[in-house]
């Protein structure tokens, strides 16, 4: 019994190595219980971790791994996995050993040095153990890469994009950074993070990480102003476009990431840009001085003291957008010389051409629409929504027919809802736009009026966009603005005979409804059905009085039944054919 008892406390062979060692060495690292013994905080080990050789050691097998010493073992690239799980997590000892030496950070970093690709399992160790320094040692860290003499860390960085774990942690950096800011975005801002990653587009290997990584960036709750603010210029908006305006070979794969961006940069100027114009504008009209000073002449707006507080005010890295010298933006111009909106207008003529340039057939032999009309299509809906402020857009689209097309484009994909949407939502902002001549093309020669009708002409059922264009119908009947285009017999006739019937029929409560005002032509069969459903629901209910009993619990549900209840009001009526006059239909978007 003393030898059972005896057996169960055996010490391993790890505690026999940790009561004679002096340091870590490779043979403690052979035990498989190394690093429950280091998460549970095993004293002895803690020790000899807490050394530069120890993480000297880890960082050569998690950077460097498998190493030759290692490369005759049964699973050489268990040392690697090991090493990483070790220093990721995040020993006091270990951390403050590796930020006083600086020859050990030096050794993690030059991993960034090894040539493009990284080998994927030591990049996600590397990556792995970055993120754990910025939780547990931010500061220190930032300290580190913002040396003037390190600025080829956020370099190689930018080499590496490709690399999905490296994508994945400079976001985390920036996220990191907008938490409790210790100047790592800026050290990014510094180092042209940005622009050398937008030079990368044309690489297919990166092309899609890169605009994923850009992508990630601008749509973060708060946008890091610092950083999209680099991709506000002409030349990078033209190379994400570049794919799609010159069809290069693979446009339809690099173009689509590409419009990702832009379409993303179109709404953080919507958003973001042009709140904070329009808080600079409040705050720079509401500032009240004390009258003019010296050092400011009334129409020195450099250095007038209203517009220094409001951009105070504001916060000192909002962007605000700006316009030519000597030229002052309101809030209805604020986004007229935005370098992606002068862009998309300078190009609108070519994103029609691509509009209209069909893919390929597929084995089908039909013709798709295609990723990249469909991205083309969602940039050119949030390129209209900037109308309100730059009303440069409203131009263009007379100019270049885009309703025409993008109408066209709607009725030539019956069943693509992803299409019919887009252009849905884009007619309904030119109905409230403040563009007069694009409404006037929309109803004279783009023949909107005309084509519906003729589209209401066939079977409802026999065409996918029916429900779109009953919304339209409705946004047109409702929108004031545009009810002098709509003045002809022909839609005032087509309303009576089609919409409102078919609005009658949307709005009315499903089981409620007047069944034989709904369908005259169905009268005859529907006082059928009900006569028979009236004469079942009378059984039941003599059935329910006999001296068997009944079901107290089936006479309630026979007074909740709708149908039920609809069928006997009709064959009430059914001889003065009087019925009561149908609810009015409730506008519904």
């Amino acid at each position: 019994m003393m030898s059972f008892m005896t057996n169960l406390w055996r010490s391993s062979k790890l505690e026999t190595l940790l009561e004679t060692a002096t340091e870590f060495t490779q043979e403690i690292l052979d035990q498989d219980d190394v690093f429950e013994e280091a998460r549970f905080m095993n004293d002895k080990l803690i020790k000899l971790l807490a050394t530069k050789g120890a993480v000297k050691l880890l960082l050569e097998h998690m950077l460097d791994g498998p190493l030759p010493s290692s490369a005759s073992l049964p699973n050489p690239n268990r040392y690697a996995a090991v090493s990483c799980e070790i220093l990721n997590l995040g020993l006091a000892g270990v951390n403050e050993v590796l930020f006083s030496t600086p020859e050990l950070l030096e050794q993690y970093f030059a991993f960034l040095k090894k040539p493009s690709p990284l080998p994927m399992p030591n990049a996600l160790y590397f990556c792995k153990v970055g993120v754990m320094l910025l939780d547990r040692a931010k500061q220190q860290l930032a300290t580190y890469v913002r040396d003037p003499q390190r600025s080829w860390v956020a370099e190689r960085l930018g080499v590496h994009m490709s690399c999905g774990p490296v994508a994945e942690l400079l976001l985390t950096v920036v996220k990191a950074d907008q938490l409790e800011p210790v100047g790592l975005i800026r050290w990014l801002r510094d180092a042209a993070l940005l622009p050398s990653l937008v030079t990368q587009l044309d690489n297919p290997d990166s092309n899609s990480v890169v605009c994923q990584f850009l992508l990630d960036l601008i749509n973060m709750s708060s946008a890091p102003s610092l950083l999209v603010h680099q991709l506000d210029n002409d030349a990078t908006v033209t190379k994400l476009l570049e794919p799609v305006l010159q069809v290069k070979p693979l446009a339809t794969v690099l173009g689509a990431s590409g419009l990702d961006v832009v379409n993303a940069l179109l709404k953080w100027h919507t958003v973001n840009v042009l709140g904070n114009f329009q808080h600079y504008q409040e705050q720079r009209d509401g500032v009240k001085t004390n009258g003019p000073t010296d050092s400011a002449p009334a129409d020195d707006k450099e250095n007038d003291p209203r517009a220094a507080a409001a951009k105070a005010a504001v916060g000192a890295d909002a962007v605000l957008p700006s316009g030519p010298a000597g030229e002052e933006l309101t809030f209805e111009t604020a986004l007229s010389f935005v370098p992606v909106c002068r862009v998309l207008s300078r190009e609108t003529a070519a994103l029609v051409a691509a509009l209209q340039r069909a893919p390929e057939k597929d084995m089908r032999e039909l013709v798709p629409f295609g990723t990249l009309r469909l991205k083309l299509l969602q940039i050119v809906n949030s390129l209209l929504g900037t109308g309100p402020h730059n009303p440069a857009v409203y131009t263009d689209w007379l100019a270049n027919e885009v309703p025409r097309v993008c109408l066209d484009l709607f009725f030539a994909f019956e069943w693509n809802n992803f299409v019919h949407h887009l252009v849905e939502d884009m007619l309904r902002q030119i109905f409230e736009c403040s563009s007069e001549p694009l409404k006037a093309q929309l109803f004279g020669s783009t023949q909107l009026v005309q084509r519906i009708t003729k589209a209401f002409a066939v079977p409802l059922e026999s065409r996918g966009y029916f429900g779109h264009l009953s919304r339209i119908c409705q946004n047109m009947i409702r929108c004031s603005a545009i009810q002098k285009y709509l003045e002809g017999e022909d839609w005032k006739t087509f309303t009576l005979e089609r919409i409102q019937p078919l609005f009658k029929l949307e709005s009315a409560q499903l089981g409620a409804m007047d069944l034989v005002e709904l369908f005259p032509e169905l009268k005859e069969e529907i006082l059928a059905h009900a006569r028979v459903q009236q004469q079942q629901q009378q059984q039941q209910a003599r059935s329910r009085s006999s001296p068997e009993g009944g079901n107290d619990q089936d006479d309630e549900d026979d007074e909740e039944d709708p149908v039920v209840n609809n069928c006997t009001s009709v064959l009430e009526n059914e001889e003065g054919d009087e019925y009561p006059p149908p609810a009015e239909p409730q506008w519904v978007y």
